[in-house]
């Protein structure tokens, strides 16, 4: 369930928190523990997913494949 202070974040959010290319960012979507949505060819994730993602990851080498 979407809560209402929760901000949802599309691909060219996350490259911007990140730095990194659009390349990249689309093959952190595509990791199985990325807990993102897909609605036709558009990727989201609510930002306090990406969050407790992203610090459940500091310190790990993420391999994307």
């Amino acid at each position: 369930m979407i809560s209402i202070v929760d901000n949802i974040l599309k691909v060219k959010d996350v490259r911007k928190i990140l730095g990194c290319s659009e390349y990249k960012v689309y093959k952190i979507f595509a990791q199985p523990d990325f807990p993102s949505v897909k609605i036709g060819r558009e990727m989201y994730i609510k930002e306090s997913d990406f969050t407790r993602w992203f610090n459940h990851n500091i310190g790990k080498e993420i391999i994307l494949y």
